[in-house]
């Protein structure tokens, strides 16, 4: 996966991207949510300060 950021980096192209795309898909098994992004980013920053933590913008 490192090499193809690298070369994303040097030459972005899209089938670059697809290829770095099909490389985090396959990396592991991601969870399906039916938390949406935006709901996600409320609880990742918005409401961190109820529970007493960071951020992960902060990080």
């Amino acid at each position: 996966m490192m090499k193809t950021i690298d070369d994303l980096m040097r030459a972005p192209d899209k089938k670059l991207v697809e290829k770095f795309y099909q490389d985090v898909k396959a990396y592991r098994v991601w969870v399906d949510s039916d938390i949406n992004w935006p709901h996600k980013f409320m609880l990742d920053t918005e409401l961190t300060w109820l529970e007493d933590k960071t951020p992960v913008a902060d990080l």
